[in-house]
């Protein structure tokens, strides 16, 4: 399985909706990076149960319950589809509690696609199994907690409510 760490161009604000009643999720390019130390270990996410190998994946990670999904993200990456997995490296992180938000772009357009009444048309998942109720998850829902090492954050993608 192929490893990315691609970002998002910084020319270009990439927005998407997070999936659940129009919530926008907007990702910009190295908003809140820091220097590593020693201390800092890697987040890498594994997102599974994709419906097809189309499009890329989105994923943006928050360190802060009034960023979360906002343009303030943490970091981001785009990863390419393999079979019903793609995985990317959210890079290193200082240890700390964070969650995770991911969009399955099938039409790599940059933004989620509804149907005539606004359900989601393309998969999205969060951290921590966070599932979304009348809205998406809150940030202590999906957050989980980075420690000095790697961190691997499984991520299973869902399609419509």
């Amino acid at each position: 399985m192929s490893f990315h760490t691609a970002r998002f161009s910084s020319s270009r604000l990439t927005t998407f909706v997070s999936g659940i009643l129009g919530l926008t999720l907007s990702i910009a390019d190295g908003a809140g990076a820091a220097r590593a130390s020693e201390t800092d270990g890697e987040i890498v996410v594994s997102v599974s149960e994709l419906r097809n190998a189309s499009g890329v994946v989105r994923i943006a990670l928050y360190a802060r319950e009034g960023e979360w999904l906002s343009r303030e993200t943490v970091s981001d990456c785009v990863a390419q589809v393999h079979g019903e997995h793609a995985r990317c490296s959210l890079g290193v992180h200082a240890p700390g509690t964070y969650a995770i938000a991911v969009l399955h772009d099938e039409d790599a357009d940059g933004d989620m696609d509804r149907d005539f009444i606004g359900l989601p048309q393309e998969g999205y998942g969060f951290s921590s199994g966070a599932r979304p109720g009348f809205g998406p998850p809150s940030f202590g829902d999906a957050s989980f907690e980075h420690g000095a090492s790697r961190s691997d954050v499984p991520v299973r993608a869902r399609y419509g409510l």
